[in-house]
C-alpha cells in the first residue's frame, strides 16, 4: 500500500489537483491519513469508491 500526495493521485487520474482535493472534501474518495496539513490517498481505496459512485451503464449504448 503506497501513500499518495493529491498530486501524486491527481497525475495518474490525468487531472488538476484542485479536483482531487475537491472530491475528498466532499466525501467523493477516501483519504488513509487526513491530518491538518497532511491528506494521504491509497490509489486502490480511491479507484474502488470512484466505481461506486458511477452511475449504472446505459445498455442501449452498447453497439453490438
Amino acid at each position: 500500500m503506497k501513500l499518495l500526495t493529491a498530486a501524486q493521485l491527481a497525475e495518474l487520474l490525468g487531472m488538476n489537483t484542485a479536483v482531487v482535493l475537491r472530491w475528498h472534501r466532499a466525501g467523493r474518495i477516501p483519504a488513509k491519513i487526513h491530518t491538518k496539513r497532511f491528506i494521504r490517498f491509497v490509489y486502490e481505496d480511491v479507484i474502488e469508491a470512484l466505481h461506486a459512485t458511477l452511475p449504472p451503464a446505459d445498455p442501449s449504448f452498447l453497439v453490438y
